[in-house]
């Protein structure tokens, strides 16, 4: 999806490979929500990564879980 990431591109102000991680990481994130069969905002933010509080930032993490379980 080269449009998808030249619009990533150009909002973050990023460069293609880091574009291409980011979309990569959500379609992963998207995907492991529906192996789980989870689809309430707690039970998605728990699949972020890493085990220690603070390591992934919580507002981000709280935005993504709220779309992705409006979304499914």
């Amino acid at each position: 999806p080269a449009v998808v990431y030249s619009s990533i591109t150009e909002a973050l102000g990023c460069e293609n490979t880091e574009a291409d991680q980011l979309f990569c990481s959500l379609q992963q994130l998207v995907k492991n929500c529906l192996y789980e069969n989870v689809a309430d905002r707690q039970s998605i933010a728990a699949l972020f990564p890493g085990k220690i509080p603070g390591d992934f930032h919580k507002n981000l993490k709280d935005l993504l879980a709220k779309i992705i379980s409006d979304h499914m």
